[in-house]
Formats: structure tokens, sequence, C-alpha cells
């Protein structure tokens, strides 16, 4: 699929936002790079939620049901983006790192399953960079529970972090609550400073999402019923051209958002969000945020026209002081199942919009789209759509998906990648002592081309086994024993089998760059053996 690459540079905007910040990316000269991955999976999927701020990337490690305990992983982007942090939860089942909020030098990371009081009850982790002397590093700081915590509350299933107040959401506490907590300068803890509850009967599963920017805060409801007597008739009205005129739905779970306008020191309440083109179980408010003007929510699995459970992203706009509904996004390629809208992030007037199953290069391989907002007309134009040539038929790319200012993630199945406008200066191989990790990230093979692996080591002796972890570009590989000798600093590998056509073995030898945590490695070695 020829991808649509145009020219983009943004002046920097001015603004007093603590988390505005101008994209400045030029999408004709963008370059691919894969995370180094540097776990065994173990039930897990790399990359289920992203996040990115300045010169930190955060990806956490789920499994489907947030049975198996979750882990974030922090890179940082000093010269080569390369692992710094690893945190993980508490306890099993906690669904630890399902949402990651990344502000400045603070990481939030939500436990919604957390039992600390009480099954389900949740728990709020908070992260923050510290430094010493030049010497910095990141360690846990706080973990949050609410303070008339109850079983089943699922607090932490919405979190934001705005000019350093933590919104945390518990949405199954009754029809849902949202806490507001800031931090005390005096001690440094946190404390709830106030919090809301729904005025309107029908909302259900207040604070599942929650943004805020300047003087508005928003709050997804998605288990809200349509307000049925706002439709003029019995029929559903046919929106946008998504959808054809059907009998009339009774909007069961269709979904709402909540604006709230702050006066003085406090939040209210001012208007309920729908959308007339409202369906049962569109679930809106699910996933929402906000950029000024413009209010965005996901609706995943909304049917486009005959697609069904396409997917669709709705915007709203204030115009004169009132929001309304303004137009919808649809992948252009839109295929049934496609849930376009799995993931959004929104930054600058821009919209970043995963896919995880459109069939861009074979079925559920996945794309991510950009959409960017024109400064005169205000309309909505697709300026990338975003895939990896090397996508296979259920690689789900587009499973997450975080936009910074210089840099766009996107998450996959079986990979998490960054494109950015500087080439990444690879080290050819990196050593993670803590998890016996040897990660080979771009070695070049006479014949095959440009190879990366993920190797465990299972000892940490003079003679170390490999086992093979992870493969990208067609390297289905596996290695024999590496001895590594102290004294000179190098790692020599005798026999690393690549399965190309030839089925050649290769002997790789490596060379320590640098003593460091963790060590880097140059190639010192790499030939064909017999040859």
């Amino acid at each position: 699929m020829q991808l649509q690459r145009f020219l983009l540079i943004l002046a920097l905007s001015v603004s007093m936002l603590s988390s505005a910040r101008a994209i400045n990316i030029q999408l004709d000269q963008l370059h691919e790079f894969k995370l180094p991955n540097p776990i065994s999976l173990a039930g897990k999927t790399f990359g289920t939620a992203l996040a990115i701020f300045g010169d930190i990337a955060v990806v956490a490690a789920t499994s489907e049901e947030g049975e198996e305990p979750g882990v974030v992983y922090l890179y940082a982007n000093q010269e080569n983006w390369h692992l710094i942090n690893t945190f993980s939860s508490e306890q099993q089942g906690d669904n630890f790192a399902k949402h990651i909020k990344l502000v400045g030098d603070m990481l939030v990371v939500s436990a919604d399953k957390d039992a600390s009081h009480g099954r389900d009850s949740g728990a709020v982790y908070i992260y923050e960079r510290l430094a010493v002397s030049g010497v910095s590093w990141w360690q846990q700081t706080a973990k949050l529970t609410a303070p008339d915590a109850q079983a089943g509350a699922r607090f932490g299933a919405g979190i934001a972090l705005v000019d350093d107040i933590l919104y945390i959401g518990a949405p199954r506490q009754g029809q849902g609550k949202v806490y507001l907590y800031a931090r005390d300068i005096n001690t440094g803890q946190w404390q709830v400073t106030a919090n809301i509850e729904p005025e309107d009967p029908q909302a259900m599963r207040f604070g599942a999402d929650i943004a805020q920017d300047g003087q508005t805060l928003i709050i997804g409801a998605p288990h809200t019923d349509a307000d049925n007597s706002l439709l003029p008739n019995m029929k559903q009205v046919a929106r946008f051209q998504i959808s054809r005129n059907d009998t009339f739905d009774p909007g069961i779970e269709s979904g709402a958002i909540f604006v709230y306008k702050k006066v003085a020191d406090s939040w209210q309440a001012t208007v309920r969000l729908g959308s007339e083109n409202r369906e049962t179980s569109d679930n809106l408010g699910e996933q929402i945020a906000i950029d000024g003007d413009i209010i965005v929510a996901s609706v995943k699995h909304k049917d486009v026209l005959d697609d069904l459970r396409a997917g669709a992203v709705y915007i709203y706009q204030k115009v004169n002081k009132t929001w309304q509904e303004d137009t919808v996004l649809v992948a252009p390629d839109n295929n049934v199942g496609a849930t376009f809208g799995n993931n959004i992030s929104v930054l600058d007037q821009h919209i970043f919009v995963g896919a995880n199953k459109v069939q861009a290069n074979g079925f559920n391989s996945g794309s991510a789209y950009l959409f960017a907002r024109d400064v005169v007309s205000n309309a909505w134009t697709s300026v990338l759509q975003q895939t990896n040539a090397n996508l296979q038929p259920h690689d789900q790319f587009g499973l997450s998906v975080a936009l910074g200012a210089e840099q766009m993630l996107v998450a996959s199945k079986e990979a998490v990648y960054i494109f950015q406008n500087t080439p990444v200066q690879l080290a050819a191989a990196v050593y993670y002592p803590r998890d016996n990790i040897l990660q080979l990230n771009a070695v070049t093979v006479a014949n095959l081309g440009i190879i990366g692996l993920t190797l465990q080591l299972t000892q940490q002796n003079d003679m170390a086994a490999l086992s093979l972890l992870d493969g990208y570009l067609g390297a289905d590989s596996h290695a024999g024993t590496a001895i590594f000798t102290a004294n000179t600093g190098q790692l020599s590998i005798p026999e690393l089998t690549i399965h190309n056509q030839e089925g050649v073995s290769y002997q790789l030898n490596l060379q320590i760059m640098e003593q460091a945590d963790p060590l880097q490695f140059r190639v010192q070695l790499i030939k064909a053996n017999g040859i």
C-alpha cells in the first residue's frame, strides 16, 4: 500500500499549558527504529500501552486478561534509544500498566485490579526521575489508593496528569467517581483535594477516561444510556455519511462525555456530549482527549456503512462557547472489524489513530493514521498512513500509539517501532545483565541484509548458552554456545545459524565498546562458517 507522505513542519506554538507541546516532524524524512525488547514475553504483549515525553519513551507489557504481572520499560533517547529502567507490579492479576501517563519527570501507572482494599479495588503507582550531582535515576515515589476504597471500584481505570494535578477515575464505584490529587509542598505526599461524581442519573462507568486542557475537564462514561428525549423522531439520524438510516436504536450503553468548566477553584458541570449517530454499545467516552477547542473520542467498534465494527473517531468543536459535534474520522481503507480508533493520541491539533485490524498487508496486519487540522478551513486531513514493510497477517500494527513532539510510537503484537527524523546510530549489540539479555540491534550479514536478534543468556559464566527470544527482518535463527572473555571484553558466538534459504551458519565476534550498564558491543567479526 502506498504511503501518503507530506512535508509537515510546524512552528512552536505559545501556550500557558504545561502539557502543551508543538510537533516538529518532517513526515517525508522518517526513520524507523525497532525498540529493543529485552524480555521473554511469557504470556504478555510488549506495547499494550505507550507514552513519550521529551527524551523518555515508556512501553507497557501486559497480558490480555491481566493475569500475568505487568511491566513498564523506560527508554532514554540519549544518542541511542536504550533501556534505562524496568518497573513491575506487586501483585499478579492487578492489571498493572493497562494505562500509563508520562509528563515531564513523572510517570503514572494504573493497576485498577489491585487488591489492597478488596478485590479489584485498584491502585495507582507514581514514578519520578530524580537527580543528584548530575546523576539521574527513576524510582517509585508513591502508591495511591482511594480514601474510601472498596472492592470492585477499579480505582485507576482512568488517569490524567495535568498541571501537577492527578485525576484518577474509579468507574465502578457506584455510577463512577473521579478523585483529584495534589502534592503537599511541605510533606511531598499526595492528598485528595476534591472528587467529582456525576449529577446525571443515567451516567455509568463515569471516570473510565479523563482528560483536561486549560479550563476544561472532560470525563468519559461509556456505559451511559442515550437520552432519547433529544431525538426529534423515531428514526436514527444519519450523520457524516457513515451510517444508513435505520429503525430506532435505543442507544443502550452508547456512552457519553461530561464536560466541566473551572470556576474559581472548583469544576462545574456544563454539558453532556453524545452523538446523534449513537447506537447501542458504542461506548462513547471509553477513550477521550482534549486539545484546546477540540474534543476527540474513539468509538472503535462503530459500524461504518456496511463495514461492521470498522471504528470511527468523533471530533467535537467549541464554537461560540458551545461544544458541538463537528465531524468524524474513519480509515481511508476501512474493512469489517478494522477497529479504527483502537488507540488514539492527540497533540498540537494532530490526531494519531491506531487501527490494528485494518487489512493493510494481510488479515489484521494493522495500520496507523495521522490527521492534521487545517488552520484556515478547520478541516481534518489524513497526512500520513504509517505501516511497516515487514508486516504479516495478525501482527496488529497500531495496537497502541503515542504522538510526541519529535517521534511517533506504534506497537504491534510483535514489536514497538519509533518513527523520527533523526537516524538512530545503533550499537551493534547491547547486553542487559539484569535480564541476561543480548540484543543484536542491526547486524549486516552478506547475502541476507540487516538482522536483529534478541538472545537469552541462561548462564553467567565464561561459557554462556544462548537461546533465541525474538527476531526480525526474516532472521529465523538460533545460536550455539557463547564465549565471553573478561580480560579482552570479547564475546564470541562460534555458531549463529540463520535460517535463510541456504541455512548458513555464521561466526560472530563482538567487542565491548564501553564498560557501562548496559554493556555495548561493536561487531568485530562476522563470517560464514566453512567459507
